[in-house]
């Protein structure tokens, strides 16, 4: 039986985190893309880093005051401020790109759960 000490549950929690980050910028990144020229792999993982603090410290400001709904509303206006910011897009292009990046994850989420439904009969795929 083995410990797992703090040291290793800390680096877990980084590694989880970075890849979690990675994986949830591919969407905003493949957007970005489309939508403008400055979109790359970096600029996508500040853009989704920048949105996940912001909707935390205003998700956190609005639920004090509970005031969620605005919070939410707020939390989106500033993701696609930031969009805007960082991938130098008009409003409509920062707009595009959260709605494109949020079909392109639902996509990705079918197809992962469907890859996650076919493990136990792998050999049955076609």
């Amino acid at each position: 039986m083995s410990i797992i000490t703090p040291l290793e549950t800390i680096l877990a929690t980084i590694v989880i985190f970075i890849l979690a980050w990675v994986i949830t910028s591919i969407p905003v990144w493949i957007s970005a893309k489309i939508f403008s020229k400055n979109g790359t792999i970096g600029r996508a993982m500040i853009a989704t880093l920048a949105g996940i603090i912001a909707i935390i410290i205003i998700s956190g400001i609005f639920g004090l005051l509970h005031l969620e709904l605005i919070g939410v509303l707020v939390s989106i206006l500033a993701v696609i401020a930031i969009y805007r910011a960082i991938f130098d897009v008009s409003w409509l292009g920062a707009i595009g790109i959260g709605i494109m990046s949020i079909i392109i994850e639902f996509i990705i989420l079918i197809l992962v759960g469907y890859i996650g439904l076919k493990i136990p009969t792998l050999g049955n795929i076609l």
